[in-house]
């Protein structure tokens, strides 16, 4: 029974973020500035069919605060693929698998530049880790999508693996593309990076 002296318990409207403090954008493989914004993450975990209208509504929030130039570019970020899109989910719903296959891929790097340095390292364990955790992303990512779509075809599986990969080479290289935000498959490291990944034979500490 309604108690007539109780107080209301009516909804409280929650607040929107706000968004007069928005400042970072992503480029083609989501590099942001200095200051990141809750909502541009939130964009990127959204499912496909969602991600271009909640992108032009921040946009046009943006505009209507005066955002003129962050709301041009939060506008024009590319809808992820489907690939780009699996990879996102796996950071921001299974961070901690996806943290230690970085972690994982890091030691693996400086066990290689210590086999280099001649200080030996054992890479055949490390990279049997790095197999067993990879093996474990992609089959969560299977997952994902077969919840998304219904599907997990062959050619979009392939190169989700090829971006976990990328992803455990490049670790924590500066400037290397930043997972959360992808809108493309990542390709590994090319050869610059790859020679500053593993420092020359002979440098000290």
């Amino acid at each position: 029974l309604s108690n007539p002296g109780a107080p209301s318990r009516s909804r409280v409207p929650i607040p929107s973020p706000d968004t007069s403090r928005v400042k970072p954008v992503c480029d083609r493989l989501g590099h942001v500035g200095k200051t990141e914004n809750d909502e541009i993450d939130a964009l990127f975990q959204l499912s496909p069919p969602e991600f271009v209208a909640a992108r032009n509504a921040l946009a046009a929030r943006l505009k209507k605060d005066g955002r003129n130039d962050v709301a041009g570019r939060v506008k024009a970020l590319p809808k992820p693929s489907i690939s780009a899109w699996t990879v996102n989910q796996l950071y921001w719903k299974h961070r901690d698998a996806f943290e230690k296959l970085l972690a994982t891929g890091e030691r693996f790097r400086q066990a290689q530049a210590s086999r280099i340095a001649g200080k030996g390292g054992d890479l055949h364990r490390l990279l049997n880790e790095r197999r067993e955790e990879l093996s474990a992303m992609t089959r969560v990512a299977a997952d994902i999508l077969q919840r998304s779509s219904g599907a997990s075809p062959p050619g979009v599986m392939r190169r989700i693996t090829a971006s976990l990969e990328a992803l455990s080479a490049y670790g924590t290289l500066e400037g290397a593309p930043r997972a959360g935000r992808l809108v493309e498959d990542v390709d590994p490291p090319g050869f610059d990076a790859l020679a500053a990944l593993v420092p020359r034979v002979g440098d000290g500490p």
